[in-house]
């Protein structure tokens, strides 16, 4: 009985070895049993999202992005090097658009457009030409305070520059923890922009378009974004690990295995006695 018993459980009755040594897995019967914990499977997802959540506010740094835009035309010149007629949109939008990148992208640009920060930035308040002279320096010295931590380097690494190929716009964004800081340094960034445009060769004509929103909001992208990677993978390893153990199982569970892995037919099924569930139910056993 021993023997017998250990070759039924040698023979893995959900994932069986052909004649070849080839392994076959019932993937639908693998499917139903995960499924059938849908709940567990729910549970951890939701779980793990909720802890993600709560770990992400706590050691977060809010973070705010300012967003402009500038529109530029260019020139197109004929083989003699004559001004000639303007250019097709694609072909003025991609013509020069590399160079004017690398202008706007250059460190001399973003410190012309440091220089330009705490001008900008004072217009955010709204309510500046009601202060008094005092209270005006003060406000002002305040500005140079914040604007006094950021560096050319820090600016040209917090701000992005790129075009959308096939169009006459340059995007630039700063984002900062500064709401005030990122909206006056993509509006330096833009007008500096601008202005060192405006005498490069092939530009006819080049504005700004859209300034950034303001007040601003705060970056929520990235707490929806981990978040929702917390519950996924969640899910996906906990289904992984239902079916793992599902065909790792080498029981012999119902009579419909039985019949199916050991071409065996099941006469009769004794069913397993509870006394809790027989005391429940008022019948007494000797």
């Amino acid at each position: 009985m021993n023997n017998q018993d250990n070759n039924m459980r040698r023979q893995n009755p959900n994932s069986i070895r052909d004649e070849n040594g080839e392994l076959t897995i019932d993937i639908w019967a693998v499917a139903r049993s995960v499924l059938s914990r849908w709940w567990l499977i729910l549970m951890v997802g939701v779980a793990l999202a909720a802890i993600t959540f709560v770990i992400f506010q706590a050691v977060h740094v809010d973070t705010y992005t300012a967003e402009g835009n500038i529109y530029l035309v260019s020139k197109g010149t004929d083989n003699q090097g004559q001004q000639g007629m303007q250019v097709s949109d694609a072909v003025a939008a991609d013509r020069f658009m590399n160079d004017y990148l690398e202008i706007m992208q250059d460190q001399s640009n973003f410190r012309a457009a440091l220089a330009r920060v705490e001008e900008e930035m004072l217009d955010t308040y709204q309510n500046k030409e009601s202060l008094s002279e005092e209270q005006l320096a003060q406000l002002k010295k305040q500005i140079a305070d914040q604007v006094g931590t950021l560096t050319v380097e820090g600016l040209q690494k917090a701000a992005k520059v790129w075009n959308n190929n096939g169009t006459h716009f340059i995007w630039v964004s700063v984002t900062s923890v500064n709401d005030k800081l990122s909206y006056a340094a993509t509006r330096a960034v833009l007008n500096s922009s601008v202005d060192r445009l405006r005498g490069f060769y092939g530009v006819e004509q080049v504005d700004v378009t859209k300034v950034p929103d303001w007040p601003l909001k705060k970056d929520a992208s990235g707490l929806i974004k981990y978040t929702l990677i917390a519950g996924l993978a969640g899910m996906l390893i906990v289904i992984a690990i239902l079916a793992f153990l599902y065909i790792k199982d080498d029981k012999v569970n119902t009579s419909d295995d039985v019949e199916q892995y050991l071409g065996l037919t099941v006469l009769a099924m004794i069913p397993v006695y509870d006394p809790d569930d027989a005391a429940s139910d008022g019948t007494q056993h000797r």
